[in-house]
């Protein structure tokens, strides 16, 4: 190995070590844009997690109830809406933190999904871990969210 490439080697384990970049192999690569400590994949389908909770709610003006759920294990969130109308959406924002979020910088709309003729609907699952999430959706007109979790 030259001198060059020895200097270069250095450096890099030395930023990894400080935790400024993530190196991976590539075999353990994730397509997840936070890469993903647990198994939750962006777009999951969440029927499968078994016992979920609600992480935070909201209530519409017009009754339709939002709900940021989650799941422990996986680190999945995902966004519920019931007692919905026709055209009813929700969906699900990702921030880094809450700071960031407030400030309005965030990945919006993940997951969005309008209501037809059901009256509660769910988003696919988001990888929430080391991120903060929000459910937010559209009920006749007035947009609303869940604070952040």
């Amino acid at each position: 190995m030259s001198r060059t490439s020895s200097i270069a080697a250095s450096i890099i384990a030395a930023i990894a070590v400080l935790g400024l970049v993530q190196v991976q192999n590539a075999s353990s690569a994730s397509a997840d844009p936070v890469g993903a400590l647990r198994a939750c994949r962006d777009g999951s389908d969440p029927a499968g997690l078994a016992g979920p909770r609600t992480a935070r709610s909201v209530r519409a003006p017009s009754g339709a109830l939002y709900e940021l759920r989650y799941h422990d294990d996986s680190a999945c969130a995902w966004g519920r809406i019931s007692n919905g109308r026709k055209y009813d959406t929700v969906w699900v924002d990702r921030a880094y933190s809450r700071a960031e979020g407030n400030a309005g910088r965030w990945e919006p709309q993940l997951g969005f999904s309008m209501l037809g003729t059901a009256t509660s609907t769910y988003t696919p699952a988001y990888n929430d871990d080391l991120v903060v999430m929000r459910a937010c959706g559209q009920a006749s007109g007035r947009i609303v969210c869940t604070d952040w979790y």
